[in-house]
């Protein structure tokens, strides 16, 4: 291969670069939404903060005493490191099938594919998206595959 065809290669490389980037992406979308899940599990959101409204802030419940008891019976059936005031948006599981991952135009989007998974990601901010560790996590695993394209795509 000649200087001008390894130019010309990796100027073409530089145009697709978001497009590889997405679609490496997209190879781990089983990762993404499990990462997704798990955060949801914990209480926290894509920006590592507790999902809100708290049990104890939610209008659903007409007493304090009735969001108390549902947010202890929550944490007996549903045990993580959450606080037991914060919610994980789990009842029986509906809601977290129905996740899942879609490339948009220039990045990757968790989303649901149910009117209530749809309601209840209008109710509560930032729930869909990976934390920054979750998204260290993703970068490390298409690292590899990145670098094998990158030296595919230049030396073609």
């Amino acid at each position: 291969m000649n200087f001008v065809q390894l130019l010309s290669n990796v100027k073409e490389l530089n145009n697709n670069f978001d497009d590889i980037v997405l679609d490496l992406a997209m190879e781990e979308k089983d990762f993404i939404v499990q990462a997704n899940r798990d955060q949801l599990w914990e209480g926290k959101t894509a920006t590592d903060e507790d999902i809100r409204p708290y049990y104890s802030e939610d209008p659903y419940f007409k007493t304090p005493k009735a969001a108390a008891g549902y947010a202890k019976w929550k944490q007996k059936i549903t045990p993580s490191t959450r606080g037991i005031d914060v919610p994980n948006l789990y009842i029986n599981g509906y809601f977290y099938k129905s996740i899942f991952a879609q490339k948009k135009e220039d990045h990757i989007e968790n989303v649901s594919n149910v009117s209530m998974g749809n309601e209840i990601i209008s109710e509560h901010e930032n729930i869909m998206g990976l934390n920054d560790e979750h998204k260290i996590e993703l970068s490390q695993r298409i690292a590899p595959k990145f670098q094998k394209k990158l030296k595919d795509e230049i030396t073609r």
